[in-house]
């Protein structure tokens, strides 16, 4: 794949506008300051206030009307969950309003649990799609324990990846992946074998799908497959092309209980 063409840092001046929002609330008390002296040697400052308490505080960089910064320089807008404690809430880079971070140095969005701190969100962009090379360009993490939860790798604002799966949801308790999802450009798709499957929490199989540039197809066999408790076939669909061809529901060897002493089946 070809080398992504580098913005130019030189053709937009220095960040000259920095908006601080004092809370979260839309009506919370701002301010504005206008960081170098124009050409009337002066400085501008504007103000709005409000009756509430705000325990937030929301750094934001302008320019040209756009919230804007030199990645290189740090966050474009910077949130804190509580002021006094220095907690930080997100930090997102955006370039002329955009979403934009070379993902070679690091996620332009991360997000922090607000009681523990962990980082429980991470994305990657390059000019306001989600898009990453080397590694997923989405990351989930549990606010706790700060374990990976999910990953989806994207380039382009699109799922892709070659050969491995492009979405991964891992049982954090368990440490074993629950779900993956096959894409190629943002559209399901895997040539040998199913391009979803799922697993319960014991590592059974439930379920798995074939898809074939985005539709469900499979030459060989049924393209969506699910399974009960015990392993036995639940249902199967035929699909061909995106269209349904069959489906089979086989008849339980065993009836479930619907209640104490009462069987499906003695109806």
């Amino acid at each position: 794949m070809k080398k992504e063409k580098a913005i130019d840092m030189t053709k937009i001046p220095k960040t000259p506008h920095v908006r601080i929002c004092m809370g979260l609330a839309k009506n919370c008390v701002c301010a504005q300051q206008k960081h170098g002296v124009p050409n009337d040697g002066s400085a501008m400052i504007q103000r709005e206030q409000d009756t509430r308490s705000c325990e937030g505080e929301l750094r934001e960089f302008y320019f040209d009307g756009k919230i804007h910064r030199d990645p290189a320089e740090g966050p474009a807008r910077t949130l804190y969950c509580n002021r006094a404690q220095s907690k930080l809430c997100l930090i997102t880079y955006l370039w002329k309003g955009r979403l934009h971070r070379d993902p070679e140095v690091g996620p332009a969005c991360i997000a922090h649990d607000a009681q523990t701190g962990v980082v429980v969100h991470e994305q990657y962009y390059w000019k306001g799609k989600e898009h990453r090379l080397n590694g997923p360009a989405l990351i989930e993490r549990d606010a706790t324990s700060g374990s990976v939860t999910a990953e989806f790798y994207m380039q382009h604002g699109k799922l892709h990846r070659e050969v491995a799966p492009a979405e991964i949801y891992y049982d954090i308790g368990r440490l074993m992946v629950t779900a993956v999802g096959y894409y190629n450009r943002g559209r399901a798709h895997r040539v040998n074998g199913p391009a979803y499957m799922k697993w319960d929490r014991n590592g059974e199989l439930t379920g798995e799908a074939y898809y074939r540039n985005g539709v469900l197809h499979r030459d060989d066999g049924p393209a969506k497959i699910a399974y009960d408790q015990r392993g036995d076939i639940a249902f199967l669909e035929l699909w061909r092309n995106g269209a349904l061809i069959d489906y089979y529901a086989p008849e339980p060897t065993y009836w479930p209980v619907v209640r104490p002493g009462v069987m499906k089946n003695e109806r």
